[in-house]
């Protein structure tokens, strides 16, 4: 898996630690986030924009340890 500059940009900020992505198409990030909650939150918004636009999501909240994983190759 390769991550666009926009999306290695969010995963390189030490600061976050949960990242609300899409995994419709492949994984992408979507945003990063400190907290849980925060995340959490987004997702919510993320989705009601989704729904509103009538497209095709998939999103979740993972996080560093789960994407480092994704970029591996382990999952």
């Amino acid at each position: 898996m390769k991550l666009n500059n926009k999306q290695l940009q969010e995963f390189n900020n030490k600061d976050y630690e949960f990242f609300v992505c899409d995994t419709y198409d492949g994984l992408q990030i979507l945003s990063g986030w400190e907290y849980k909650e925060d995340a959490r939150d987004d997702l919510k918004e993320t989705q009601e924009d989704a729904e509103n636009c009538y497209y095709n999501v998939d999103l979740r909240v993972f996080t560093r340890k789960t994407i480092n994983r994704y970029i591996k190759g382990t999952i």
